[in-house]
C-alpha cells in the first residue's frame, strides 16, 4: 500500500515540477517576443546612440533599399552622355592600331587583371571592361558578352569574365596572375577616402552594422538585414547583444576600415583585414611601385568618365554611350539628408578624421590623380588645341560641365595645359 502511495507521490511531484518548467518556459518566450517587439516599436538596440550626424542600422538600411532598386542611372535623352569626349576618342582611334592594355596568350586571348577597390567605382569600370574585353577577343570570350553589366559571382546572377583575371570580388590577386603571366597589366580606380568612407557607410558588406568580410565585432548582413526588416529572429537577437550598432563616428575610427586602398595594393591583403603590424609608409611605397609598374592605367573615381575615355584609348575598342552609365549611382533622400548634414558640420570636420586615420589612402590617391590628369593631357583628353579640335565645336552644357571640373581637378596636378 505505502508502495503505491509514494508511487502517485512521485507521479505528482514529477507532474507538478514539469509543469512549472512549462510555465516559466511559456513565460519566457512570451517575453522574448515582447523585448524584440519592444526593439523593432523603438526602431532602435545594440546600445545604438544618437548623433547629429549617422544612427547607424535604420538610416543605413534606407539607402541599401534605394540601391538596390536602382541599379543604374542613365537619362534616356542621351543628354547626360559625354559626346566630346567620345568624339575626341573616336578620332584618335582612327590613327591608333596597337593597344597597350591587353596581354595576348599564347592561345590568342586578350586577357587583363583588374583590382576593384570598395565603393571607388568599380562595378561601372568592370561593366566598361567586359564589353570591351567581348571587341577586342572578337566575341571569342563569350562569358564577358552576354549579360551585359558589371562583374558578378552571385546565385543566378553570374556575369563573369574569363580574359578580366579578378574580375569580381575584392580580393587583389594581382600577385598569382603575375605568375601565370609575368607580362600582363592591370587596371584599377581609386576614390578620395573623404567620399568613399561616406559611400561605403552607406552600402551594404562594406561598413561594420552590414558586414560581409567577418569583421571582428561587425554585425552581419543577413542579420542586420532582418532587424532592419522587422524580423530578427531569438538567435539573431543573441547575436546582437555582443555586437555594437556603430554610428557614423563611430565608423570613422574603426582600424579595418582605414587606408583599405593602401592594404589592397601594397600588401595584397583583404581590404577589411587588421593590419599586423600596421601599414607604414613602405607599404605606401610598395602600392605606388606597383601601379607605376603593372597598371596600364590608373583612374580615379572623381574623373570617371575620362577614365572611360582613356580606356578606349588604351584597349582600342571605340566607345558607345552605354559606357558612360554609372551602375548603381542613385541615392535616396536620407543619403542626400546625411550629407548635407555632414556638410552643416563644416568643411574641416572630415578631413580632419581622414588625415589621421586615412593618412595614406589620401597620398595615393594624390599619386593617382597626379598620373591620370598627365596621361589625359598626353592623350589630348584635356586639350583644346589639338589635331582634333572640331570635337569641341557643337559642345553640350553638359560636356562643358564634364571639360571644365576635369580642368579644375588637373589644374592641381598638372602646370602646363594647353586648352586656351
Amino acid at each position: 500500500m505505502r508502495r503505491w502511495q509514494l508511487s502517485i507521490l512521485t507521479i505528482g511531484i514529477w507532474l507538478i515540477l514539469t509543469y512549472c518548467v512549462l510555465v516559466r518556459w511559456y513565460h519566457g518566450l512570451e517575453q522574448k517576443k515582447t523585448v524584440i517587439k519592444e526593439h523593432h516599436q523603438k526602431g532602435m538596440t545594440l546600445q545604438m546612440i544618437k548623433k547629429e550626424v549617422g544612427d547607424g542600422i535604420e538610416e543605413q538600411y534606407i539607402e541599401i533599399l534605394n540601391t538596390a532598386a536602382a541599379v543604374a542611372e542613365e537619362d534616356s535623352s542621351g543628354n547626360m552622355i559625354p559626346q566630346e569626349l567620345m568624339c575626341l576618342t573616336s578620332e584618335q582611334l582612327k590613327e591608333n592600331s596597337g593597344s597597350s592594355l591587353w596581354f595576348e596568350t599564347k592561345g590568342g586571348q586578350r586577357v587583363v587583371a583588374a583590382i576593384h577597390i570598395p565603393k571607388a567605382g568599380g562595378s561601372a569600370l568592370t561593366t566598361v571592361l567586359r564589353r570591351f574585353a567581348c571587341e577586342a577577343n572578337q566575341g571569342k570570350a563569350n562569358a564577358c558578352c552576354e549579360p551585359p553589366g558589371f562583374c558578378q559571382k552571385a546565385k543566378g546572377k553570374n556575369r563573369l569574365c574569363p580574359v578580366i583575371l579578378g574580375c569580381h570580388g575584392h580580393e587583389p590577386t594581382l600577385r598569382n596572375h603575375i605568375t601565370r603571366y609575368p607580362k600582363i597589366r592591370a587596371v584599377t580606380v581609386l576614390r578620395d577616402p573623404r567620399s568613399r568612407v561616406v559611400s561605403a557607410w552607406f552600402y551594404r558588406c562594406h561598413n561594420a552594422n552590414f558586414d560581409c568580410f567577418n569583421v571582428d565585432g561587425a554585425i552581419p548582413w543577413q542579420i542586420a538585414k532582418r532587424f532592419a526588416r522587422s524580423q530578427a529572429t531569438e538567435r539573431d537577437l543573441t547575436i546582437l547583444q555582443n555586437r555594437r550598432n556603430q554610428t557614423f563616428f563611430e565608423y570613422l575610427y574603426l582600424p579595418h576600415y582605414h587606408n583599405i586602398q593602401t592594404r589592397m595594393l601594397g600588401r595584397y591583403a583583404s581590404p577589411y583585414a587588421l593590419d599586423n603590424p600596421p601599414l607604414t609608409q613602405s607599404d605606401l611605397n610598395s602600392a605606388i611601385h606597383i601601379l607605376d609598374t603593372r597598371f596600364a592605367l590608373v583612374g580615379v573615381f572623381e574623373l570617371f568618365d575620362h577614365v572611360v575615355a582613356l580606356l578606349s584609348l588604351l584597349a582600342v575598342v571605340p566607345l558607345k554611350p552605354i559606357d558612360f552609365i554609372r551602375v548603381r549611382a542613385t541615392h535616396s533622400p536620407a543619403y542626400h539628408t546625411f550629407v548635407k548634414k555632414l556638410r552643416g558640420l563644416g568643411a574641416d570636420f572630415l578631413e580632419d578624421i581622414i588625415r589621421t586615420t586615412d593618412s595614406f589612402d589620401l597620398q595615393l590617391h594624390d599619386y593617382a590623380s597626379r598620373r591620370l590628369c598627365s596621361d589625359l593631357a598626353r592623350h589630348h583628353l584635356l586639350s583644346k588645341k589639338n589635331r582634333v579640335c572640331n570635337c569641341c565645336a557643337n559642345s553640350s552644357d553638359y560636356d562643358t560641365t564634364i571639360r571644365q571640373r576635369a580642368f579644375t581637378f588637373c589644374n592641381k596636378y598638372v602646370s602646363t595645359f594647353d586648352y586656351e
